[in-house]
């Protein structure tokens, strides 16, 4: 090859006006013994008496011109490629070499100063500096960054040896500008700390069309396989596999083995090939081979010459295999699932069917239903252990109202001894009576607490429904209202215990509602008012006993505006231990003390009758 002026292997392709060509089979960039056949600065046409210089050999079949071809063009033909001299490339590398040592860079070099893991560094034409090794080891320094060159200016009267670092300086590449001096706008030649834009990537083409022309690294998909366009190309489609090359296409991703074939269910009448997958019998079997009217076995036999077991049919009553009942069962009786699996039931008694279906029980005898601090909402309610044993009040009543046909009998909540703090909101009404009783510990309520935050101990909104309340100690933290009638009733049938109703009343009856007091009971908590009613509600309490059991604060004792209020005959033990006001009346509001006077109710101060109220 020493003696080679030129080269010429495989064909080349160009059109006139440009710099590509593409080869077919010309390795421009296989080595041969550390060497390529061809290089930058060689010249190509000399078949054709129009050297021009190659500029780019970009890889073994794409080189980049110089200039334009002038013509002719030509289409995979043959082509020379001028090799340049030994001697002559040698003279112009050495040429080079002089003109850059001429060009001040070694005057520069003799001039810094350099010490210790010093590197030179040029700083522009003929200048060089010095970048410590630590430097280049942390990294690029500089004084400012900037997007752009644009963004550079604002440094232009920067002082000498000042650095700006631009981000992108108008070809995608960053590079560092020292100043050269303090003289505005003398800045160094840039020195680079990226490299150029890298070559176009493929470009995805979809599915191969004989009618789409592709260009150089199209991919395509064909025959389930991906292929990457050598040579532009217009109807020439990729090979069959197994080949994978071609004159116009390489492959790129082979395509996987085929897979299975779902069939549906069996037919002893379709013709099966193998990989088909049918279902037989509740199992999915694979063919082995092709068959016609030859069905997979039956289970426990997994396989025969035609098909083999894929996936086993599910445990009947599993939740994956057919549903599964009791052994035998009553005629007409109702079925409901057993578990969670949806394929086992069982045969319902009568109250679970009733449960199931939402149709109310109707009672045949009174009923107790009993809440507990450890019970559970998923319990029946009906016995008084934490197995049993409802959590909430409110659930209770709910189960009450929503599953329950009273039929004239009660019906009592039982609150075991503990600390509630889940009120009671009845919002809706009762089904074959219009009263329930709530109990906690009447003979000591101190220990059963209903204690509530920002919420209300009982509230009753359901007309014609009467909650009969005894035994609590009731308080509402915060803010909140121990016993409110609001449109229903409530009646205080057994001992109750009243502590604090902060910012809120012990009693309050609103819209209608009506509340009596039927037994004695104690106080030992503030709260606003002890007795609230107003919008035609109404309080009566009459010959009980009420123990103040501990110095209280409140704004009043009962205050009472467009309702009613009737107390006579009451014992108010420990009234010295009450601080506030003893009634307000107003707004046409009356309050009845049949002549009891104006120091009947517990308080340190006067009571008030104003804007129409009575108190009489």
């Amino acid at each position: 090859m020493a003696n080679t002026t030129w080269y010429g292997d495989g064909t080349a392709t160009v059109a006139v006006g440009s710099r590509n060509v593409t080869g077919t089979d010309t390795g421009w960039l296989t080595e041969v013994a550390g060497l390529t056949p061809i290089k930058v600065g060689d010249k190509f046409g000399i078949h054709v008496g129009r050297p021009i210089v190659i500029e780019q050999i970009i890889s073994d079949t794409e080189l980049l011109l110089a200039d334009d071809w002038p013509g002719p063009a030509q289409t995979d033909a043959p082509y020379k490629v001028e090799l340049t001299s030994p001697t002559i490339a040698a003279v112009e590398a050495m040429r080079r070499l002089l003109a850059s040592l001429s060009n001040g860079n070694l005057d520069s070099l003799s001039e810094i100063s350099v010490g210790t893991d010093d590197i030179p560094i040029g700083i522009g034409p003929g200048v060089f500096g010095t970048i410590n090794k630590a430097a280049l080891v942390q990294g690029v320094q500089y004084d400012a960054w900037v997007a752009n060159l644009a963004g550079r200016a604002a440094y232009n009267g920067a002082a000498a040896g000042f650095s700006v670092l631009v981000i992108d300086i108008g070809d995608g590449r960053s590079a560092l500008y020292f100043k050269n001096s303090a003289t505005s706008v003398d800045w160094s030649a840039p020195s680079y700390v990226t490299g150029p834009v890298g070559l176009a990537g493929v470009n995805q083409r979809g599915n191969y069309s004989a009618g789409t022309a592709y260009a150089i690294r199209d991919i395509v998909q064909y025959g389930g396989s991906t292929w990457i366009a050598k040579v532009a190309t217009t109807g020439n489609a990729p090979p069959a596999l197994p080949t994978i090359e071609n004159t116009q296409w390489l492959l790129f991703a082979r395509s996987g083995t085929p897979g299975v074939v779902d069939r549906g269910v069996y037919s002893a009448a379709t013709a099966y090939e193998a990989n088909d997958i049918v279902l037989n019998n509740g199992s999915t079997w694979l063919a082995l081979q092709p068959t016609t009217g030859n069905p997979p076995p039956t289970l426990p036999t997994e396989s025969n010459a035609y098909w083999r077991l894929l996936a086993r049919k599910g445990t009947d009553g599993s939740g994956t295999g057919d549903v599964v009942g009791p052994a035998g069962a009553g005629d007409s009786s109702i079925v409901g699932y057993d578990g969670t699996t949806g394929k086992l039931v069982k045969q319902l008694t009568p109250l679970q069917a009733q449960a199931a279906s939402g149709v109310r029980e109707v009672l045949t005898a009174n009923r107790v239903y009993y809440v507990r601090t450890g019970g559970s909402n998923s319990n029946n309610g009906l016995t008084n252990t934490d197995a049993g044993a409802f959590a909430t009040l409110q659930y209770a009543y709910d189960f009450v109202a929503k599953k329950l046909d009273m039929n004239g009998f009660s019906v009592t909540i039982n609150m075991a001894d503990g600390y509630h703090t889940t009120g009671l909101n009845a919002s809706i009404g009762l089904t074959g009576g219009n009263v329930i009783f709530i109990r906690g510990n009447t003979t000591t309520p101190g220990n059963c607490f209903l204690e509530v935050t920002n919420s209300h101990g009982i509230l009753n909104r359901a007309r014609n429904l009467t909650i009969n309340v005894g035994g609590l100690r009731l308080s509402a933290l915060i803010a909140g209202t121990c016993l409110w009638a609001s449109g229903g009733n409530i009646e205080l049938g057994a001992n109750c215990l009243f502590a604090i109703a902060a910012n809120g009343d012990h009693f309050l009856a609103t819209d209608g509602g009506n509340i009596v007091v039927s037994a004695d009971y104690s106080v030992a908590g503030n709260c606003v008012n002890h007795w609230h009613a107003y919008g035609q509600g109404q309080i009566t309490c009459q010959n009980r006993t009420i123990t103040v059991s501990a110095a209280v604060s409140m704004t009043r004792w009962c205050g009472v505006a467009t309702a009613l209020l009737t107390s006579t005959g009451c014992t108010f033990t420990g009234k010295a231990n009450v601080s506030g006001a003893t009634y307000l009346v107003h707004r046409n509001g009356v309050i009845i003390v049949e002549g009891s006077g104006a120091n009947y109710f517990p308080g340190t101060a006067a009571g008030t009758v104003q804007t129409g109220g009575q108190y009489v």
